[in-house]
């Protein structure tokens, strides 16, 4: 990592080098100024490296270190080193039909005449704060049924704004049961995955066929049309 990398690891392995035989001290401190310690020794090549305790996630944190030899003189600390914790994130797809007489966001499992339909989401981090930059990738799946092999119609990637949204339209589908999955990877690399089942049914009824009858004279007629 560099300093003020994100990471999706909430146990970091921190080392370098200083001078043999002596005692290194980290100082982890958090964004509220909270400080904590731990200690390694230093071998003898100079070489030395601490596993830290549990981060926490989304919280930044700043690594300094100092040495101890054993008269007990202690060094200036070393440069800070900034690392960002985030090792969560969650995204929503929500499906919207824009066309036809029934229009408005859409129920997994719903039937739409909408052959290009508007995905969209909220992309959040583990303690409910937007996570920005996050890109989504989108597909959707047309279902052959039946234990068939399915296959990928559509797919495209979108990326969240400041506020976490982010939003993409299909390309045409046709007839036939979807999976739409939304699968996004935040900054530090979180996955998580949202689907959603849909059925395009673009076919208009048969035209119906009416059968008149006259009660007086009982004669039947029929009419076919629109």
């Amino acid at each position: 990592l560099n300093s003020g990398d994100v990471t999706d690891d909430t146990i970091l392995v921190v080392a370098g080098t200083g001078e043999a035989d002596q005692t290194l001290t980290l100082y982890l401190e958090d964004s509220g100024a909270t400080v904590t310690t731990q200690t390694a020794s230093i071998n003898g090549s100079g070489v030395w490296s601490i596993d830290t305790n549990t981060l926490v996630d989304f919280e930044t944190y700043s690594l300094t270190a100092t040495i101890t030899d054993e008269a007990g003189n202690v060094s200036s600390a070393s440069s800070a080193f900034v690392v960002n914790i985030d090792a969560d994130t969650a995204v929503t797809l929500v499906v919207t039909d824009s066309i036809g007489s029934i229009t408005g966001a859409l129920t997994s499992g719903d039937l739409t005449d909408d052959d290009a339909l508007v995905l969209s989401g909220v992309a959040t981090n583990s303690d409910t704060s937007f996570d920005e930059n996050a890109v989504v990738t989108i597909t959707a799946t047309l279902d052959s049924g039946s234990g068939a092999s399915s296959s990928t119609i559509t797919s495209g990637t979108a990326t969240t704004d400041a506020s976490g949204v982010w939003s993409l339209t299909t390309t045409t589908l046709t007839d036939g049961d979807y999976v739409i999955t939304a699968t996004i990877a935040d900054v530090a690399g979180n996955p998580n995955t949202a689907t959603f089942n849909v059925t395009v049914d673009l076919t208009a009824p048969t035209v119906p066929v009416l059968v008149v009858t006259d009660g007086e004279a009982g004669v039947d007629a029929t009419f076919t049309g629109a």
